[in-house]
């Protein structure tokens, strides 16, 4: 089949071809909501025991830090992510997750 047949078959205008993009936006409006739910898995994922205890050794390490500097930072958001695993995971009065 050459072009003017195939265009005979399934001539193409704006109306045609607008129909065409909403559909597909459409279909990739879904696989990015899709893939944003596959991200939101792995990032819980992530919060594994193996991280939690990484943390408490790094934390360790920065007991000493002094205020305002990088490390005090990072001791800070390794509390914060600390905390967050073990109310998870540990909950006082409550059973353990596992």
């Amino acid at each position: 089949m050459n072009l003017e047949e195939a265009r005979k078959w399934a001539p193409v205008s704006r109306e045609n071809t607008s129909s065409i993009h909403a559909i597909y936006e459409d279909e990739v409006i879904v696989a990015l909501d899709d893939r944003i739910t596959e991200l939101e898995a792995e990032r819980d994922e992530l919060l594994t025991e193996k991280h939690y205890n990484t943390a408490i050794a790094r934390i360790e390490k920065l007991m000493d830090a002094k205020p305002d500097t990088a490390e005090m930072n990072e001791l800070d958001m390794l509390t914060a992510f600390v905390e967050i695993y073990e109310d998870e995971h540990f909950p006082i009065g409550g059973e353990d997750k596992k």
